[in-house]
């Protein structure tokens, strides 16, 4: 084999598992392959973000690097019945995760936050996204599968800017309405 072939290959291997795609995509899969009716059923069971977010902690759901994370723009969401049944996403999966039970809730005219936007920041080439839900005076993030409690919506921006990222972009609004 030729060496530059050979040096490819490595070079690919490297940077696929640098990136992290063979760390969670099938080593943490829940064996369970969900239906949209016992998705249906499932969230029937929660009547808020907080108790969602500890039953899948407690059933051992976590973050994960996804196979399309070597490029933000190629990030896309996999359906919440995937995120079910594989046990794990990455930051813009749980964003659409919550985003989807919310507005479940929503259809079924059950009020669990007031509203909510979708963030998108970024800095050369990282990349993230969260939740910012209000429910009356109260302002949380829903990051990952973690949700942390803010003062205002730009403490929560300072909150991220700290971390490295500089650029913003809400993706979506939603508002229960009145």
């Amino acid at each position: 084999m030729k060496p530059y072939i050979i040096v490819t290959i490595v070079m690919l291997l490297s940077f696929t598992c640098l990136m992290g795609c063979f760390s969670t995509t099938f080593l943490s899969n829940t064996g369970h392959e969900w239906t949209q009716v016992e998705l249906d059923s499932y969230w029937d069971g929660f009547n808020d973000v907080w108790a969602l977010d500890q039953n899948l902690k407690d059933r051992g759901y976590k973050y994960g690097n996804e196979p399309n994370d070597i490029n933000m723009w190629a990030d896309t969401p996999p359906t919440s019945i995937v995120t079910m049944s594989r046990g794990w996403a990455n930051c813009t999966g749980w964003a659409q995760y919550f985003n989807d039970f919310i507005k479940y809730k929503k259809a079924k005219n059950i009020r669990i936050v007031d509203s909510f936007k979708v963030y998108f920041l970024k800095n050369d080439l990282k990349w993230h996204r969260f939740i910012l839900f209000q429910i009356g005076e109260v302002r949380q993030v829903i990051t990952d599968l973690e949700i942390l409690p803010f003062n205002s919506e730009q403490e929560i921006l300072d909150y991220w800017y700290n971390k490295g990222y500089a650029y913003q972009k809400v993706e979506e609004t939603f508002y229960f309405g009145l």
